[in-house]
């Protein structure tokens, strides 16, 4: 689907993940990867590579606490949703500006997409996880100067 699209630039988190991923995107169009830690997932610190299971049953309270308010709870050594889209949606917001009116490709994360998809379609963030992102989506908005972006493709 990006073959046929002039690319002027493809961006990511500096997570090798997508650094690759950017590369496989990028190369073809001529476009160099362009990494920024802004772009990284979430981090859920003593959560981190455990089913939500483990988690319920490693730490039940802290469970039920993130439960209760997914956006600003904070795992152990981790961090909030709120903390992760306000570094997310700046760095979005630069990127945009550098590249007004041009094909940006972001190479992303499911937790960051669903920030920028949230923010794009103008939802609460409590609403995120409603939003679902597969391995390997492709979605596409469309940023417009007015400040009412567009979402084209969910998931292709």
């Amino acid at each position: 689907m990006l073959l046929g699209k002039s690319l002027d630039a493809v961006y990511c988190s500096d997570l090798i993940r997508t650094v690759k991923g950017a590369e496989i995107i990028g190369g073809p169009h001529g476009a160099k990867a362009v990494s920024r830690a802004e772009f990284r997932e979430r981090g859920v610190g003593l959560w981190e590579g455990m089913s939500y299971d483990e988690i319920e049953a490693a730490y039940p309270e802290d469970w039920n606490a993130w439960l209760g308010d997914i956006v600003h709870f904070v795992p152990p050594g981790g961090e909030s949703l709120l903390e992760v889209s306000a570094r997310v949606l700046p760095a979005l917001n630069d990127t945009l500006a550098a590249h007004r009116g041009k094909e940006v490709v972001l190479v992303g994360h499911g937790g960051v997409n669903r920030i920028i998809l949230s923010h794009a379609m103008g939802l609460d963030m409590k609403n995120i996880f409603r939003i679902e992102q597969r391995y390997g989506a492709l979605n596409i908005i469309d940023f417009y100067d007015d400040g009412m972006p567009v979402v084209k493709l969910l998931n292709g």
